[in-house]
């Protein structure tokens, strides 16, 4: 008796000298109250998954049409780049021989404006010629379309020019 006396004074005085005691039980316990949250957790993690794989193929398919269509902004159809050259010639020769000879330097009427007349349109054909240099690179990103219209629009900007019709 006398030591079970002094053990529980003891464990009075130690219980005394610590803010918490530990007890540990070797038990498993079900929480029955928390039974039906963890099967919400469980229910709404699945779908979370299936709507996640789901966004993933989505989003690859996104993606592989996204680098598809900037791809199609940079490549030029190969029959258009070799018109090119037939382009320009149109721009710069063709035209630039409808200005001579309407303007013709050899004239006797007015050799030094023919000149004058002469270097404004040779300035203003080689802008378009730039113009149309620029649309057919492939650092200028722009649908095919885009390409043909610009184009076409500026061919006939140069029919208007070298005809004298220069209200664009």
């Amino acid at each position: 008796m006398k030591r079970l006396v002094v053990i529980s004074v003891l464990i009075g005085f130690n219980m005394l000298g610590t803010a918490q005691t530990v007890i540990r039980f070797n038990v498993a316990l079900n929480d029955v109250w928390s039974r039906n949250s963890y099967r919400h957790i469980a229910k709404h993690s699945t779908n979370l998954t299936a709507h996640t794989t789901a966004e993933k193929l989505v989003s690859r398919d996104v993606k592989k049409l996204m680098t598809e269509q900037n791809r199609e902004l940079y490549i030029i159809n190969p029959i258009f780049k070799a018109k090119q050259g037939i382009l320009e010639n149109f721009i710069t020769v063709r035209s630039f021989r409808h200005i001579q000879s309407k303007y013709p330097i050899w004239s006797y009427s007015n050799p030094i404006r023919n000149t004058v007349i002469q270097a404004r349109f040779t300035k203003k054909f080689q802008a378009e010629r730039g113009k149309l240099q620029d649309y057919l690179t492939n650092r200028n990103y722009m649908t095919e379309g885009k390409r043909v219209y610009l184009t076409l629009a500026l061919l006939e900007k140069v029919i208007n020019i070298a005809t004298e019709h220069e209200e664009y």
